[in-house]
């Protein structure tokens, strides 16, 4: 058994222990559900997992939340079945009082750099190589709600000899990592991924 730690992004302040134990078992322990059966027929000569995930906080309503109990064939959404379970019984859960998320994400780290980072200010850095990768990191301070990824735009914007600007949309071209409060984008350039790999 394994515990972890929840906490809601607009409340840091409360934190609230689940635990969670994975145990293999062979068929002779255990009777499937007949639905399971039908979607893995080879359940009935295998060995199977089950996934409990409990908390000793109340609902809303001050009962107990029930243990959930999930059974499955293989390992492979291990993780989905984790996250999605946790946050289905966090929507049973008061975590009053809800702060308001007041202020905006802001970029910590990035690369390249000139050895000035403000958050508070646009950045330019100059005599960039159009080989070099860019990354950046954004942080949302708790109390926050956390970046949505499908609200991130990147655009690039170049210049030419003349001076003349140049704005790409290259959203569908970088990389997210991280999480929703600590978000990482990286963009390889196509011609250094040319470079690397050939095409």
């Amino acid at each position: 058994m394994a515990d972890f730690l929840v906490r809601h992004g607009l409340n840091p302040d409360k934190v609230v222990r689940f635990s969670i134990t994975l145990t293999q078992v062979l068929d002779t322990q255990y009777d499937p559900p007949e639905e399971l059966l039908t979607e893995y027929p080879r359940l009935e000569g295998d060995e199977v997992w089950i996934l409990e995930i409990g908390t000793y906080e109340l609902d809303t309503n001050g009962d107990e939340i029930p243990t959930r109990k999930i059974h499955l064939a293989t390992l492979s959404d291990v993780d989905r079945e984790i996250q999605e379970t946790v946050e289905d019984m966090c929507q049973l859960i008061d975590w009053d009082p809800l702060k308001t998320d007041a202020q905006p994400p802001y970029v910590y780290w990035y690369l390249p750099n000139d050895g000035e980072i403000e958050a508070a200010n646009e950045v330019t850095v100059e005599d960039v190589a159009i080989t070099t990768q860019v990354y950046f990191k954004i942080r949302d301070s708790l109390p926050a709600t956390g970046i949505d990824y499908s609200s991130v735009d990147v655009e690039l914007e170049v210049y030419a000899p003349d001076g003349t600007p140049f704005q790409f949309d290259i959203t569908s071209e970088v990389e997210l990592s991280g999480s929703p409060y600590d978000l990482q984008i990286r963009w390889n350039p196509p011609v250094r991924v040319w470079d690397e790999y050939g095409g």
